[in-house]
């Protein structure tokens, strides 16, 4: 939730290319992702950005365009409503 929270405000992200995070980030478009325990990419990463205001700018902008394109509450919300309600009448959504 840290992650999308910073995007919201604006922020790139550096993270781990684990679990669901690949999901929320985009490689260079709204932060870095890199590999698991790779500290020294992850610090290269951290100080690109923060050395580049303008690549700062623009990450953190994108970042911010895609929490409000993909992650609102309102979406969210919508979307396990869609589900439920898929569940209640008796449709998988993938599963068999």
């Amino acid at each position: 939730m840290s992650i999308a929270e910073a995007m919201a405000s604006g922020l790139p992200v550096v993270a781990y290319r684990v679990g669901g995070i690949p999901e929320v980030i985009e490689d260079g478009i709204q932060g870095r992702l890199v590999g698991p325990g790779c500290f020294c990419e992850a610090a290269r990463a951290v100080v690109q950005i923060l050395s580049n205001p303008v690549l700062h700018r623009q990450l953190g902008k994108q970042a911010r365009e895609r929490i409000e394109q993909h992650f609102r509450s309102d979406l969210i919300a919508r979307h396990y409503e869609e589900l439920y309600q898929s569940v209640l009448n008796g449709k998988s959504q993938g599963c068999h």
